[in-house]
């Protein structure tokens, strides 16, 4: 058995109408005759005036909606529409198309088609003329273009049509009220009738109305409901009808309408927490769906050309940019920012790098000058205090290199002095010996005759005189030995002086080169906070620290020898005193033989009485030359030492001046601004540092 629920609308309705037609059959019957005049010219109202003029009124309408979305098209704050307004601005020139072909297409009057006709025309040139220059404008993005467009052409073509418009209603109402007046009285007639059939119907209707318009209308709430929650975003709502008319038809769609945005609303939550997905577009109309399927792809290429950025940058390849060529709109001003800041790592990286560059090759005259925040402001801080410490500490070491250098000039021309005065010391030494070497012959030769010195105590007083002569001679040459070691003596506490004066000299390049060591652990702890970028930093601080290592070890070894130079000094110092201790017992015991022999020379005339006191006189002259002999020895000893020492020492000189040279040759690398802007330290000329 049918139920009433499983009947279509139009069957509902027809059971309705049947049962009325039922009650209405006679009366319809009698009158029928009478009507069908009046029936025939309202369907030819109706078809030949009536419904043009809503067709053209819907026409109008439509094209009313057309004008307004040109505009929106025209206005730039629509550009986010411009997908949905385009779909419109199809569905909409499709209708009037359609409508304006079945207005040609059906029989009416010759005046009115060719009415239609002008109307189509107009429409045409709107569409072809106005509408897609206006597209094109937006499209271009020339939006200025596109409103003089919508404002000028299509407000004229506008006018145009609603004058066609007009003159074609006015010609369907004049004739309509032709046709009405022709059809009155037959109305007049027929009331009766109707009246008749109107309370048949009003049974009909109230019969309908209570058994038949619930089947329809709470079904009807319930969609009505149903779309007011689809409406409000809600698509949690069950849909449950099991009938099969009209009403089970709609709930169906709507449930696919259901499922498909609920398919939507689930893919705008996966994109949203970073999950591209896609959706299956319900057809080609299905707007929607394509505009997120395209926001995915979008996406997509986003996250490749982030990742393809990261990668080239990871990869050291600092100049690829974002390709902006694809995107437009917020996505193009995104890859612009992300390129804006890979510019801003870039920039102070590549300064960084040619300024270190420039102080890998010993240059650094040049310094951080660009304009930086933040970070980067503290980097450019940090590098110049590094420069400017690295710029004191070298011209430091450069100072004292030249200091050290004079100085070594002096100590080398003491040393020259030092070796001229032991030199003539020595000769000086070799004629004293020889003087009293005939002293000795000649007191042994005293002995050996003294028992003979009465027969020849006349030659022997000549020779006495001769003796003293002798003795006045070893008198002066020991005077002049005196000279020459106290001269020595001078000369050696001097340089002992200029060793103690280099050595404080070493000690402040020592604490200079302590204090390199130190800013070049500063440089390195910097470099390794600046990661990748510091690198070429770090190989700078590196050759800084190595140099700086030389540094001291070279100053250890000036110092080492500028101590050994000190210990030969001091015990030359001490082997002259020796020495001149040695010459002032020479001077005394060569006195004691003058006065000895002044007691020969006055006593000659008695040798014969004294002969036995004058043998012992020899003997003890003999012996007393003999220690004179044997001092004199130890002066050329200690002469010879002095040498020695003073050798050594212009040797250590030598060898400083080559470690001061070196050191000189290192610093010459380096370039440097003083405050005037030129160059500090820049060239080597003949081995010295020069302005």
């Amino acid at each position: 058995m049918i139920k009433l629920k499983d009947l279509k609308f139009v069957r509902k309705i027809q059971v309705s109408l049947t049962i009325l037609g039922l009650f209405s059959t006679l009366v319809v019957i009698v009158g029928i005759f009478g009507v069908l005049n009046l029936s025939q010219k309202k369907d030819d109202i109706f078809s030949q005036y009536v419904k043009p003029q809503k067709i053209t009124a819907d026409i109008y309408g439509q094209f009313q909606s057309i004008q307004f979305l040109m505009l929106q098209l025209s206005m730039e704050g629509f550009t986010d529409k411009f997908t949905e307004n385009m779909a419109l601005y199809k569905e909409k020139t499709e209708f009037i198309d359609s409508k304006i072909e079945n207005l040609i297409e059906a029989n009416y009057s010759d005046q009115i088609t060719s009415d239609i006709k002008v109307v189509k025309n107009v429409w045409g040139n709107y569409k072809t003329v106005v509408a897609d220059a206006i597209i094109g404008s937006s499209v271009m993005k020339d939006f200025e273009m596109a409103a003089i467009i919508a404002t000028t052409s299509g407000e004229e073509v506008g006018k145009e049509l609603q004058k066609k418009f007009t003159e074609l209603n006015s010609r369907l109402v004049l004739k309509s009220e032709q046709l009405n007046s022709e059809i009155s009285e037959t109305v007049q007639s027929a009331i009766l009738w109707i009246l008749i059939s109107a309370l048949l119907g009003s049974s009909v209707y109230l019969l309908s109305a209570f058994k038949l318009a619930p089947t329809i209308s709470k079904p009807l709430n319930n969609l009505r409901d149903v779309v007011r929650q689809f409406a409000l975003g809600d698509y949690s709502m069950e849909l449950n009808n099991s009938s099969h008319d009209e009403i089970g038809e709609l709930t169906a769609s709507l449930k696919i309408l259901q499922e498909t945005q609920t398919e939507k609303i689930y893919a705008a939550e996966q994109i949203a927490v970073g999950n591209l997905v896609k959706v299956t577009p319900a057809s080609e109309y299905d707007t929607l769906a394509n505009a997120i399927n395209k926001e995915v792809e979008i996406l997509e290429k986003l996250i490749s050309e982030a990742n393809k950025l990261i990668k080239e940058n990871k990869e050291g390849n600092l100049e690829y940019r974002g390709n902006t060529s694809m995107y437009e709109g917020a996505w193009l001003d995104l890859i612009k920012g992300i390129n804006s800041i890979v510019d801003g790592i870039v920039r102070p990286l590549d300064e960084s790098a040619r300024v270190l560059t420039l102080m890998a090759n010993g240059d650094f005259s040049e310094s951080f000058e660009g304009d930086y925040k933040g970070y980067y402001l503290k980097m450019k801080n940090d590098f110049n205090l590094l420069r400017e410490s690295l710029h004191s500490a070298i011209s430091g070491v450069a100072k004292s290199a030249r200091e050290v250098s004079q100085s070594i000039n002096e100590i080398s021309s003491s040393s020259e002095q030092m070796a001229a005065g032991s030199l003539e010391q020595s000769q000086q030494a070799s004629e004293v010996v020889s003087f009293v070497d005939e002293m000795t012959r000649n007191i042994i030769s005293n002995t050996q005759n003294a028992n003979q010195m009465a027969e020849t105590a006349k030659e022997q007083g000549v020779k006495a005189k001769e003796g003293g002569r002798v003795v006045e001679e070893t008198i002066v040459g020991m005077m002049k030995i005196s000279e020459v070691v106290e001269k020595s003596a001078t000369t050696v506490n001097g340089l002992g002086e200029s060793s103690k004066k280099i050595g404080e000299i070493i000690q402040v390049i020592d604490d200079i080169a302590a204090q390199t060591n130190l800013l070049a652990l500063n440089a390195a702890i910097e470099a390794a906070r600046a990661g990748e970028h510091g690198r070429g930093f770090a190989v700078v601080a590196d050759e800084v620290s190595r140099l700086a290592d030389r540094t001291t070890k070279a100053t250890k070894e000036i110092t080492s020898m500028i101590s050994q130079i000190q210990q030969d000094t001091l015990e030359a110092v001490t082997s002259i005193k020796e020495g001149s201790n040695e010459v002032a017992k020479g001077k005394e015991l060569v006195t004691k033989a003058g006065q000895m022999l002044e007691t020969i020379i006055i006593g000659a005339g008695n040798v014969s009485n004294i002969s036995v006191q004058v043998a012992k006189a020899s003997e003890e002259q003999s012996s007393s030359a003999e220690q004179i002999s044997s001092n004199i020895e130890a002066i050329a000893n200690v002469t010879q030492e002095s040498a020695q020492g003073i050798e050594q020492i212009a040797r250590s000189s030598e060898e400083l001046q080559r470690l001061t040279e070196h050191l000189e040759e290192l610093i010459s690398t380096f370039k440097f601004k003083n405050s005037e802007g030129n160059n500090t330290f820049s060239v080597q000329k003949n081995k010295k540092l020069i302005s």
